[in-house]
């Protein structure tokens, strides 16, 4: 399976969001679609997702909301905000909330390198936090027959 996981696309405009889901079809198991924050938490409220690949301007909610709602509802994977308005500021404040990359449109081969190198860094934190609780598990154990001994 490799570095491969679940996407979650939010973008309004449907012809800009079907590109996008077939450019990262390999890089994924599954993609789902949202076309505003609205939905898309309500999907991250449901489902596991690895990566979030997130426009800025969209009715109901926008992306900078989404993110902040996110990361409010405690959702740590990694964020990629994917938009045509880069403005400096707009960049500093996504990244405040802890978004993994921002990249401008039309960039579709910067979007797929930053979403490989978001699912590789999301595989990396399952391993290394499996890692964590199987050394805590050992720990338990270890107390456990320590105290039998005794």
């Amino acid at each position: 399976m490799g570095n491969k996981g679940v996407l979650l696309l939010v973008e309004d405009e449907k012809d800009v969001a079907d590109n996008i889901r077939d450019m990262l079809t390999d890089l994924s198991e599954k993609i789902l679609m949202a076309e505003n924050g609205a939905a898309a938490i309500e999907i991250l409220n449901k489902t596991k997702v690895d990566c979030v690949i997130t426009d800025i301007r969209m009715p109901i909610m926008n992306g900078v909301e989404f993110l902040k709602q996110a990361r409010k509802n405690k959702h740590q994977m990694p964020f990629i905000v994917f938009t045509g308005h880069g403005a400096e500021d707009l960049m500093l404040e996504v990244m405040q909330y802890g978004a993994f990359d921002f990249i401008n449109k039309p960039d579709l081969r910067g979007l797929e390198k930053a979403v490989s190198l978001a699912l590789k860094e999301t595989k990396n934190k399952m391993k290394s936090d499996s890692k964590e609780m199987m050394s805590d598990y050992k720990k338990m154990v270890e107390t456990q027959s320590t105290k039998k001994k005794t």
